[in-house]
């Protein structure tokens, strides 16, 4: 096993996409329909878009060349209405491996991947959004991410 991590190329988009679909299958159970329907929207032209972006940066990790996973950034400036509200934060948007690569430490790489980029942008902050049934919350703790807010979301019928 080869595996290296690379800044994402528009090229990459519809690997990313395709990580995102599984993703989709292997939570549908315990994915809300809202977020399922979010995470949809995502696929095609608009991930390329994602990828080329400015707003974001994803770092793919590639096995001899295979797509094997990817880790999503951003920045948050703290700047609501021109004013400075809160330090510099990165934002860890998504971090997916593929079934077959998982405990072999290719999430870990992606992570030490992005919080580098984060120093590097001198973030004071690192947050991500995990849905409360992810198995991938007790990773994210050993990792040294802490809960600190609560979302809760209803239907409106």
């Amino acid at each position: 096993m080869n595996i290296k991590i690379i800044k994402a190329k528009k090229g990459d988009a519809r690997a990313i996409s395709g990580f995102e679909d599984d993703f989709i299958l292997q939570q549908r159970r315990l994915l809300p329909l809202y977020l399922r329907q979010f995470v949809k929207m995502r696929s095609g032209g608009q991930m390329r878009k994602l990828v080329s972006g400015r707003k974001n940066v994803f770092f793919i990790a590639k096995d001899d060349g295979k797509s094997v996973g990817y880790v999503q950034c951003s920045l948050d400036t703290g700047v609501r209405n021109k004013v400075k509200t809160f330090p510099l934060q990165g934002w860890v948007r998504s971090l997916y491996v593929a079934k077959k690569y998982r405990k072999l430490g290719i999430g870990r790489k992606l992570f030490a991947c992005a919080v580098d980029y984060f120093k590097m942008k001198r973030c004071h902050y690192l947050s991500l959004n995990v849905v409360s049934t992810n198995c991938a919350k007790d990773i994210y703790k050993k990792w040294g991410f802490e809960e600190f807010t609560l979302t809760m979301k209803r239907k409106i019928k």
